[in-house]
């Protein structure tokens, strides 16, 4: 049998290979019969013409190719392709599940009962931050069944219980307001916490934002704010209200934090 130097000293061929072949140690080649073109130009002798027509050698036939099969069927899906594919689905999926939950990264409607994990990447006021989640999605959050005064707007004492409408009562509360922001700040501000969705109450407010209960170091930083006076309870439908209510009266009867502000002449 002729070496494939043999035969490539007798006559060219175009190299291609079988698009079917598998990767591995069963990989072969095909040696096509289509004739490559040569071009030869010879010297010309004096007094001679050259009648016939020169030969041309095309080096763009030389390449390796995928050869077409013959067969009408379609051709099986070579095993680099397929493997390429599932990589790909495989890696669309894990950046689906990058989060603990899509919808809610993507803004869309969280589901009562889910746990999400975020950063604080800025505390808005003493019931609102916002968080950004593993994927790069942004959230602001407003802290479940809790209200601190306000310190970007005017604050409305009849919210507090207790708190009279005076210049005094509203100026009470606004450095309560302020108090809360800066133990939320110097609690969260730059770390990871766990934000819990309500099993039966709102997933969002009125205003678009995500509503949970923000966990940090095992504590419920909603309940901490309560129990310390830095903020009331909310008049909203949520699974824990008994326990914040209990919190909240415990809070006012020894006088701490903002309800300090009960006393303002």
């Amino acid at each position: 049998m002729a070496t494939l130097l043999e035969v490539a000293k007798i006559r060219p061929y175009n190299w291609k290979c079988d698009r079917n072949d598998r990767l591995g140690s069963d990989l072969r080649w095909s040696a096509l019969t289509e004739p490559a073109k040569f071009t030869h130009h010879s010297p010309a002798k004096p007094g001679i013409v050259s009648t016939s027509p020169p030969r041309r050698f095309d080096i763009a036939h030389t390449r390796l190719s995928a050869r077409t099969p013959k067969s009408s069927a379609a051709p099986s899906r070579p095993v680099f392709q397929t493997r390429t594919a599932v990589l790909a689905v495989c890696t669309l999926t894990l950046v689906g599940l990058a989060g603990c939950s899509v919808s809610v990264e993507l803004g869309g409607s969280p589901q009562q009962g889910e746990t999400l994990e975020a950063t604080v990447t800025d505390v808005v006021d003493g019931d609102t931050i916002d968080v950004r989640f593993a994927n790069g999605s942004t959230e602001t959050v407003r802290l479940l069944g809790i209200d601190t005064p306000e310190v970007h707007v005017e604050t409305q004492p009849d919210e507090f219980e207790g708190v009279p409408d005076t210049k005094s009562g509203r100026a009470c509360l606004r450095d309560a307001g302020k108090n809360a922001s800066s133990v939320v700040e110097q609690q969260l501000d730059g770390e990871r916490v766990t934000i819990r969705l309500d099993h039966g109450g709102d997933t969002r407010g009125g205003y678009g934002r995500l509503l949970g209960i923000v966990v940090h170091e095992n504590h419920s930083v909603n309940y901490d704010l309560i129990e310390d006076g830095h903020a009331r309870l909310y008049d909203t439908d949520f699974s824990e209200r008994d326990r914040y209510a209990e919190a909240e009266r415990e809070a006012m009867a020894a006088g701490r934090g903002l309800w300090q502000c009960r006393s303002a002449s």
